[in-house]
């Protein structure tokens, strides 16, 4: 389980140095689990918990019969899992922001020699 834990680590890192220029892989994001929030989890093990959880709604019997029940959380672990997903989203959202404040400070703008997305 350390293994695929190092590697959603690792590619989450890479995703945030190439696309963002972001080397910061220290962000803790609010996760919850079973109803009780787990401190400590980082951006790879949420993609990796919230990522399984999000296939497992999408084969539900209920929604591959009906398209109705795409729009809606079935159950509690559902709901979970869009507040899961609605933490990480904030999380990012809020280093891009970081990031964009730091591009726009003309004294950090002439130490970045890295491209990406955001410069």
């Amino acid at each position: 389980m350390m293994l695929v834990t190092e590697a959603a680590d690792l590619l989450v890192e890479a995703t945030l140095v190439a696309v963002f220029g972001i080397r910061c892989l220290a962000k803790e994001v609010p996760y919850l689990y079973k109803g009780q929030p787990c401190p400590g989890i980082g951006l790879g093990t949420s993609i990796k918990g919230f990522g399984n959880d999000t296939l497992n709604r999408i084969f539900h019997p209920l929604r591959m019969m009906f398209g109705a029940f795409d729009y809606i959380d079935l159950n509690q672990k559902e709901r979970e899992n869009s507040t899961n997903m609605e933490a990480f989203k904030a999380v990012v959202a809020d280093m891009i922001r970081e990031r964009r404040a730091e591009l726009d400070d003309p004294a950090c703008a002439t130490k970045t020699t890295h491209v990406d997305f955001l410069s």
